[in-house]
């Protein structure tokens, strides 16, 4: 057994094997009772739903993107799926598609909204 102090998420069982590393090189994990694979400290990577609720506020008051970015301690790419998944959540009587792209102008990061 791994000299590890987490304990398997689906069944907190401690009978856990080192199983690699994820792209980002964090340790995985395979606990060896129900073969469950995981990253330790895994559940903190995600953001809260208290969270987005203060993101979708921070988006109406016309703060750069970049400052959300930095004081949300989140990615640009995350910012831009959620930014998405608030627009899919629109009615559908709005009679328009909006597609979001993200364009790079001078080493600056923008939204482009395309109506059809």
């Amino acid at each position: 057994m791994c000299n590890i102090t987490s304990r398997c998420p689906r069944y907190l069982g401690t009978n856990i094997k080192k199983n690699g590393f994820t792209n980002y090189l964090k340790p995985c994990h395979k606990c060896k009772d129900c073969k469950y694979k995981f990253v330790d400290k895994g559940q903190e990577w995600f953001i809260s739903p208290d969270k987005k609720v203060l993101i979708k506020r921070l988006l109406l008051e016309r703060i750069s993107l970049r400052g959300i970015c930095r004081v949300m301690d989140i990615s640009m790419k995350w910012l831009l799926q959620f930014i998405k998944e608030i627009y899919r959540e629109l009615p559908d009587d709005l009679n328009c598609k909006i597609n979001l792209k993200k364009v790079k102008h001078n080493d600056r990061y923008y939204i482009k909204l395309a109506v059809n």
